[in-house]
């Protein structure tokens, strides 16, 4: 074995570790997207209160959208 060369166990232990740390890596992504999923659900629904208040309270020449 020369320098710089890893041993047969060593190379086969690698990719194990490697899947682990990718997994651990697609977990922490995944709780990343559940955490920003909720919070633009929550924007949304803000939004949209927001909208809906302003809505009910303008005067209705100001406003964008008409029921008839």
């Amino acid at each position: 074995m020369t320098d710089g060369e890893l041993p047969l166990g060593a190379l086969l232990v690698r990719p194990e570790e490697r899947q682990r740390a990718i997994a651990v890596q697609a977990e922490a992504a995944r709780e990343k997207f559940t955490e920003q999923t909720a919070l633009l659900d929550g924007l949304g629904s803000r939004w949209l209160d927001i909208n809906h208040r302003v809505t009910n309270s303008a005067a209705p020449e100001y406003c964008l959208v008409t029921s008839k």
